[in-house]
């Protein structure tokens, strides 16, 4: 599950009763913030399992993203990729990962995926625009290392 903005400001009292359900819950900084009340990324996903999500990912913006689940908890970097406009860079990076999770890919390899997709995403105007297929995708993986 990945939220949408919560006007009405009663952010956990929404979303707790959704958490145990979860294998896989995806709230920016800014929605995880508002639904923890912590600031840290660890600290969010570590609030966020507690409450029953299987598997937390807090999209950092500019700073990547952080995952934690029950064996692993790592910070995955950005591209470094010339920014045009960011409209949709959480949501492709949400579908990144989702292409490669549902192939029961490793959690690094979601990760790094998705990073990509969002790399691609920033690159152009528009939410969709600059999202190219998955070879092309894999192919910037393989010229931009980064680990």
């Amino acid at each position: 599950m990945d939220v949408s903005w919560d006007a009405t400001g009663k952010w956990l009292s929404i979303i707790e009763p959704c958490l145990p359900h979860l294998d896989l819950f995806m709230p920016s900084e800014i929605e995880a913030n508002k639904i923890t009340g912590y600031d840290e990324p660890e600290k969010m996903a570590s609030f966020l399992r507690k409450h029953g999500a299987k598997t937390v990912v807090i999209k950092l913006g500019a700073q990547g993203a952080y995952i934690e689940s029950e064996n692993e908890s790592f910070y995955e970097p950005v591209y470094a990729v010339p920014v045009v406009d960011t409209t949709g860079a959480g949501d492709s990076f949400v579908s990144g990962f989702l292409s490669r999770f549902v192939k029961k890919a490793p959690f690094s390899e979601c990760m790094t995926f998705a990073a990509a997709v969002a790399a691609h995403c920033i690159r152009e105007v528009g939410s969709t625009t600059g999202i190219p297929n998955e070879a092309a995708v894999l192919e910037f993986i393989k010229l931009n290392r980064r680990h």
